[in-house]
């Protein structure tokens, strides 16, 4: 799925990624390109905007803030054994706020990439 000057906003999920979930399976990709992520949530699981289990995700431009995952890990964005890409794509204000609950701005099991000396805060 590509999103082009999109954007995900105030969604929710009962699971896993309030704004989208991918995968699982390596063939699974979402690319976001100058589409804000802001506002999603992932009520009982992971990644507030973002869940990806397998393949890739490419944020360009795409801001990810204000996105929670309440019961679960990685608030704005959570990957198992995926590659995620963020190239001038700051990550902020997102909560993980579960007991135990980890990554606030974002939380990956394989490879987590930042490109242009995007920061990714985890707080």
């Amino acid at each position: 799925m590509t999103v082009n000057s999109g954007g995900l906003t105030d969604n929710t999920a009962a699971g896993n990624g309030g704004g989208i979930a991918t995968g699982p399976g390596s063939g699974a990709a979402a690319t976001f390109n100058s589409s804000p992520l802001t506002g999603n949530t992932a009520t009982a699981g992971s990644g507030g905007a973002v869940y990806s289990q397998g393949g890739t995700a490419t944020l360009t431009s795409s801001p990810v803030n204000g996105n929670t995952a309440p019961l679960g890990n990685g608030g704005g964005i959570a990957t198992i054994n995926a590659v995620l890409i963020l190239t001038s794509s700051p990550v902020s204000d997102n909560a993980a706020d579960a007991d135990g609950g980890s990554g606030g701005g974002g939380r990956a099991r394989r490879l987590l990439r930042g490109v242009n000396g995007d920061a990714v805060d985890a707080s």
